[in-house]
């Protein structure tokens, strides 16, 4: 790694440029933002939008990286130059073997964060997630603001368009005449509320489907009438028994009689009442992808009935695997899980309201939602039918940019080398992740963790996963874990699940999944669907469960020739983040300090 230091002029003086005035100005604000980082990890923002006066530039953004003596990854020149301020004045000397990342936004604000701190090697093999899957670098900021470039050039009234193309007003939209505007407002709310795990694709199996059940039946006098008509539908679909509760939770709320009578009006004064209520008879966050997706729904109906001044601008966008998949081709965000998804697409919101201020996430979703799966020809032909046939060029020279992006793939020889031993049984410790699609596909015979794989803690396991019942979804079908969980590092492994599984039950592998939800868990194990990070309250919650020395409990039960962890992060409790891989790290040295001795051990970076 080699480091960039300053660059002096005129015979070792240096001569200040126009952007080392201005951070020179604001030597007290940084060393603050630089005290809050070390010490949180991540500082506030300051505010530097006065930087233009300085310069004029297509972007503000930069990002420049600082460690004792140097600086580096420092492109910007206005980025470089907040670096060699920072060295200059000596900012760091009472912040020893500590990188910062400092980060002026598109927005123009300007945060720290602690990079890493230089550590010992663990006395284990601990690969980072990051380095097996697919992968987006420190530029997604970057990303984020090129693909705003692209959108900002579709015209306003072409927004207008993609949403009339979503299935709910270019299928459904016939009946809002007939409806009326409550009635079809719930007809439109629960079909939202069921629009998952279909046996298709949503606009040609799902609303096609329900648009010619209503063609056959009557105009539902009331909400009991609406469940009759939509309860055969719903009892043919996937999940059905459960879709049929949900059919029935929300047409027996007062919520569903309350939109029954209501006016466009009515409902867009209360919008975002109406969305957390709607949570509250669900039982489920307002950020979960139906909610959200259902008020969606109810957003199309309202701007169908010419109703524009509803307040959408705190729903997430509804995270479905169209939407993941597409942040992930586009190269936006580095982990793909939930939260950081709604993230990405609400800074993108953000800044694209300073061109069309009416824009909402309905708008934002309808389109990602209606490309994500297209093949190039079909691409072209949607933008050529919405007449904006440019943007198909930028999009797809966008979306093909690898140089941004890296995939490591794992050949089955690797695989097999990797987990099997001729010296005795592996075990490999993974994360969970975000992503998870509960099928209900449980591998036989089934591996369940119990009080013979932790004969000294079996008990804090149990107290563990009771106190995480509240964010368990008990409705969902029982799926073993390696199927469950969809996101990384399963994506990698997926194309070699088959000889992973054969290597476990052949009792070669011991494949150990540290979950939020579960405490620990064993890959083929079967669970139900959960929503959870091991962080905050829900890692202290596992902490004070001994979870450290449930994973050395099995460790020392098992006595495995090796260990394999596959871990992003830091294995520090003080740093903030997920902390996966400090029970990881605890657990292994809570064996290895209690007389585990393993015939292979590997270090790693």
């Amino acid at each position: 790694m080699q480091w960039a230091s300053e660059r002096m002029k005129n015979g070792g003086k240096h001569i200040p440029s126009k952007y080392d005035v201005y951070w020179q100005n604001k030597l007290t604000e940084i060393e603050q933002l630089l005290k809050d980082a070390h010490k949180y990890g991540r500082s506030g923002e300051l505010n530097v939008s006065d930087i233009t006066n300085y310069g004029k530039r297509n972007s503000w953004y930069g990002v420049v990286e600082v460690f004792e003596n140097g600086i580096r990854k420092g492109e910007t020149a206005h980025a470089r130059s907040l670096g060699n301020v920072i060295i200059r004045n000596k900012l760091l000397d009472s912040f020893e073997k500590t990188v910062f990342k400092l980060i002026i936004s598109t927005n123009l604000g300007l945060r720290a964060e602690k990079l890493d701190v230089r550590e010992r090697i663990d006395p284990f093999q601990t690969i980072p997630v990051k380095k097996i899957s697919h992968v987006v670098n420190e530029n997604s900021e970057i990303r984020k603001e090129r693909l705003v470039e692209i959108l900002k050039e579709i015209p306003w009234e072409t927004w207008k368009d993609i949403v009339r193309e979503e299935s709910e007003w270019k299928l459904m939209g016939s009946f809002l005449n007939s409806y009326g505007f409550g009635h079809f407002a719930v007809l439109i709310v629960v079909a939202g509320l069921n629009d998952y795990q279909l046996k298709g694709k949503a606009e040609e199996v799902y609303w096609p489907g329900i648009r010619k059940v209503l063609e056959s039946s009557s105009i539902p006098k009331s909400t009991r009438d609406l469940f009759n008509i939509l309860e055969p539908f719903y009892k043919k679909e996937r999940l059905n028994s459960i879709k049929v509760q949900r059919l029935k939770k929300f047409l027996d709320s007062s919520l569903a009689d309350k939109l029954w009578k209501a006016s466009p009006q009515e409902v867009s004064e209360k919008f975002l009442d109406i969305w957390k209520e709607l949570a509250q008879v669900m039982g489920q966050k307002p950020q979960d992808k139906t909610i959200s997706f259902a008020m969606k729904c109810l957003g199309i109906i309202l701007l169908m009935s010419e109703e524009y001044r509803f307040d959408f601008s705190r729903i997430p966008i509804p995270v479905d695997s169209r939407v993941r998949k597409f942040t992930q081709v586009a190269g936006l965000c580095a982990k793909n899980t939930d939260q950081e998804i709604r993230a990405v697409w609400k800074d993108i919101l953000s800044i694209l309201k300073k061109y069309y201020p009416d824009i909402t996430m309905i708008h934002l979703d309808s389109l990602v939602w209606q490309i994500a799966t297209l093949n190039s020809n079909q691409l072209r032909e949607y933008f050529r039918n919405l007449n904006i046939p440019e943007v198909i060029e930028k999009l797809s020279t966008f979306i093909q940019t690898k140089s941004e992006m890296t995939t490591t793939k794992i050949n089955r020889d690797q695989v097999t080398s990797m987990f099997s031993s001729k010296r005795g049984k592996v075990i490999c410790f993974i994360p969970c992740c975000g992503s998870k699609y509960a099928s209900g596909e449980i591998i036989k015979p089934e591996h369940i963790l119990s009080d013979k794989d932790l004969p000294n803690t079996w008990h804090n396991l149990l107290e563990g996963r009771k106190g995480m019942r509240f964010c368990i979804d008990f409705t969902s079908p029982k799926t073993s874990a390696i199927n469950l969980y969809t996101g990384s590092p399963y994506e990698v492994l997926s194309p070699h699940k088959k000889e992973i599984i054969e290597l476990i039950q052949r009792g070669k592998l011991r494949l150990i999944i540290i979950s939020a939800g579960y405490g620990i868990i064993d890959a083929i194990e079967p669970i139900h669907s959960y929503d959870e990070m091991m962080k905050g309250r829900v890692a202290s919650h596992w902490k004070n469960a001994n979870l450290t020395g449930v994973i050395a409990d099995l460790l020392m039960r098992e006595r495995p020739a090796r260990i394999f962890g596959f871990f992003a992060g830091e294995s520090y409790w003080s740093t903030p983040g997920s902390k996966y891989r400090y029970f990881f790290s605890e657990g292994v040295k809570t064996a290895l300090a209690n007389s585990l001795t393993m015939s292979h051990l590997i270090k790693f970076i």
